[in-house]
């Protein structure tokens, strides 16, 4: 069933575990911080060849103005969507409030990744 598939994917991705958290404390500089970032751009012409999806690690500074965003204040399971689109040219919508978790995030967006790598292949 689905929960299994998504149990068995979480105990294979926690053998990174460490290998993440090094290349995080690796990225981050004092006063800096450190966001998983993912991307979803989907083609307005509903074009699906077009469509792109990314996840990395990206370092923000706080105390940079071009850097103040909402994502330097997440603290602990803390989620963000910046939302853009035809209604929001100029500023994104943002949706922004705590996780369930780290293992339920996890697997959530794991099964996110999935639906979205299956529609574009």
């Amino acid at each position: 069933g689905g929960c299994e598939n998504c149990a068995a994917s979480i105990r294979v991705l926690e053998a990174f575990d460490e290998a993440i958290a090094l290349r995080v404390q690796h990225l981050a500089k004092p006063g800096q911080v450190v966001r998983c970032v993912g991307t979803v751009e989907l083609d307005v012409d509903a074009n699906p060849e077009k469509d792109r999806v990314s996840i990395d690690f990206k370092v923000f500074d706080p105390s940079d103005a071009e850097d103040k965003t909402p994502i330097c204040r997440l603290r602990g399971n803390d989620m963000m969507a910046a939302i853009w689109s035809a209604n929001y040219t100029t500023s994104p919508l943002i949706v922004m409030g705590p996780g369930s978790g780290a293992k339920r995030v996890a697997g959530g967006v794991f099964a996110d990744l999935l639906r979205v790598a299956a529609k574009l292949s």
